[in-house]
């Protein structure tokens, strides 16, 4: 739907039924702020299911605001990437940042790593939710936890719901 080499702010509305090689919805090369939105069943034939950022040192994607009076619901749910990050796809030197209430809900990587998000750069998450999201490499913690990353902030509580059992857990207990 957008390719975007410049500075992308989405304020709102549906991404859904997209689908392209890298990012169903949007493939990212620079900035993009969405402040509030639903990325719903977009597929990507290699990552990102509905985002897509490749390698840059200027590559960044916000999720939300600082700001709350923006709005910052964000939801990403149904989306397929046929390898890495059935919602979001990052690769290195890039950077992901959530700042409130963005939900990942099943959400699907079909052949390997991050069911939610496949991060290879600097990811902060503050306020999220991860639910039944899946990924092929099961033997792997990532895909467990729904996502691989190289760097990672924790700055809240995380909340991930396992297929398997109806508990929440607290992300700062699962990586000690």
């Amino acid at each position: 739907a957008i390719y975007n080499f410049g500075n992308l702010k989405i304020y709102g509305g549906t991404f859904s039924g997209n689908q392209a090689a890298r990012g169903g919805a949007v493939y990212n090369y620079r900035t993009v702020k969405i402040y509030e939105g639903k990325f719903i069943g977009n597929n990507a034939t290699t990552y990102g299911g509905a985002i897509c950022q490749p390698g840059s040192q200027y590559a960044r994607i916000y999720l939300g605001s600082e700001n709350a009076e923006k709005g910052n619901k964000i939801i990403f749910e149904n989306n397929t990437a046929a390898q890495n990050g059935g919602a979001l796809y990052t690769q290195t030197q890039s950077s992901l940042i959530a700042y409130g209430e963005t939900t990942f809900r099943s959400n699907n990587a079909v052949a390997d790593n991050g069911g939610a998000v496949a991060a290879y750069g600097v990811v902060n998450f503050n306020n999220t939710i991860f639910d039944k999201n899946t990924a092929e490499q099961k033997e792997k913690l990532n895909a467990l936890l729904p996502m691989a990353m190289d760097e990672y902030k924790l700055t809240m509580e995380e909340v991930f719901l396992n297929e398997m059992e109806e508990k929440k857990y607290d992300i700062t207990k699962i990586f000690e």
